[in-house]
């Protein structure tokens, strides 16, 4: 009740709460609107790294690959620096492991329950997974053709957490500096609306004090400022001859 009596009272305020809101749409829409846009560009910047590290090795062909599968072994493991790249294998139609970026995986099965989909496609896919730590990423499966058949595949997991973990901190510090923009929008229309703040309200805050002509004589008056109210027993100043 209280806050609907300022509300309907009060122009000033209605000004107010106006401005912050108009502050924090234009902000939040623009802040919104940038975060998409980087989070696009940041997941195709991904999306193409994936493809051509897949397509690179691709075009060295199945045969290249597996008669020299201990140089292309030395190959991927280049990539073990690379925290992004989770899995970078080579997998034959027996879903064995021939090559990884892991050695210890190497000759192994992949057991895998997305693999076996990927590979009845026959063609390159990427597609968007959640890993096994329950982060965000990219599977991309790359046929690797002798011929005219596919004799193996390369399959590329990679990691997006980095990139969800830069949009989150650009999501805060947008965030931020919304609200300090509404703050720096609100605190000049807060002082407005302040009548305390005001020149003309301090000047009457200030006690008229009226000092008596200098070139007062005997014959004239004097006066000074009388209380209009006075406690009881007090004497109440009043003009008298000077």
């Amino acid at each position: 009740a209280g806050f609907m009596r300022i509300w309907a009272g009060s122009l000033r305020t209605r000004l107010t709460f106006g401005l912050c809101l108009f502050i924090l749409l234009i902000l939040g829409g623009g802040s919104a609107w940038t975060i998409t846009q980087q989070t696009q560009a940041l997941h195709k910047a991904a999306e193409d790294q994936v493809r051509e590290i897949g397509r690179a090795f691709a075009v060295t062909g199945a045969a290249a690959i597996l008669e020299n599968r201990f140089l292309f072994q030395e190959a991927l493991s280049a990539y073990q620096n690379n925290p992004d790249i989770l899995e970078l294998e080579v997998v034959d139609p027996d879903n064995l492991i021939v090559a990884a970026k892991h050695p210890e995986r190497t000759g192994t099965v992949l057991n895998d329950p997305r693999w076996g989909t990927s590979k009845k496609s026959g063609t390159e896919q990427l597609s968007a997974v959640i890993d096994q730590f329950g982060e965000p990423a990219l599977a991309f499966v790359e046929p690797l053709y002798d011929g005219r058949e596919i004799a193996a595949w390369i399959r590329i997991e990679y990691s997006l957490a980095r990139i969800q973990h830069e949009i989150m901190l650009a999501m805060w510090r947008t965030i931020a500096l919304t609200l300090t923009a509404t703050l720096i929008g609100f605190s000049p229309a807060r002082a407005a609306r302040d009548p305390s703040a005001s020149p003309s309200s301090r000047a009457r805050a200030i006690p008229a004090t009226i000092a008596p002509p200098s070139g007062a004589g005997p014959g004239r008056r004097r006066c000074c400022w009388a209380a209009r109210s006075s406690a009881p027993g007090r004497a109440t100043p009043r003009c008298g001859a000077s």
